[in-house]
């Protein structure tokens, strides 16, 4: 049996309502990490809420064309802060679970998120197996292609859901791969998906090579 850490989350312990931080590329899986800088006054007053209302914030990717928000992404606990000289703020986010966006309204110049974790309840499984065999082979193929500083032997020690958090976090897909990466429910779909996604790139930079 899984010990239970000071810091784990269940569905009934997460705000259905939350503040929304949403930038074009702004990208956040449960169990990963996220740091960035906040320079924004109205976005930095939010974080500052944020933090009297259970330190949970919802990121969301804007499209890139449109600019309008996704409707699914992540919730954040804000895991520390540095408030810095020029006036802006270092934060530091852990993700939590992914959310399906119910409602969205502004209140006090904060935009605000009610949500939903439902069709995102493997996010709170602590024992998902699954076999990352085929998905690491195919990772150190397509770091190689690539020419990226990334072995599997990296992720020898962590679970799966980790593993995959990690690759959709730090390898370089456009937007819009991550986005589709981050709406598999499963993780046994975002694994497959994952695999798929790494083996089209690298016949697709092979083949670039032979041109």
């Amino acid at each position: 049996m899984n010990a239970v850490k000071l810091f784990d989350l269940n569905m009934g312990q997460l705000p259905t309502q939350m503040p929304m931080l949403c930038m074009p590329g702004l990208f956040l899986m449960p169990t990963a990490k996220l740091s960035l800088k906040l320079i924004d006054a109205k976005q930095i007053t939010m974080i500052f809420k944020a933090l009297t209302k259970g330190r949970m914030v919802g990121v969301i990717q804007s499209a890139d064309r449109t600019r309008a928000p996704y409707t699914k992404g992540c919730a954040g606990r804000i895991s520390g802060f540095i408030e810095n000289e020029d006036d802006s703020l270092t934060l530091y986010l852990t993700g939590v679970s992914r959310f399906d966006v119910l409602e969205r309204n502004t209140q006090e110049d904060v935009d605000w998120l009610t949500v939903s974790y439902d069709l995102f309840q493997d996010d709170f499984k602590n024992d998902v197996t699954l076999d990352m065999t085929e998905l690491l082979f195919a990772l150190d193929v397509y770091a190689s292609v690539q020419k990226l500083d990334i072995k599997s032997t990296l992720f020898a020690q962590m679970n799966a859901q980790k593993i995959i958090a990690a690759l959709v976090s730090i390898l370089p897909f456009s937007s819009l791969e991550k986005q589709a990466l981050l709406e598999k429910t499963k993780w046994g779909e975002c694994r497959d998906a994952l695999l798929t996604l790494l083996k089209m790139e690298t016949i697709q930079d092979k083949e670039k090579g032979q041109c």
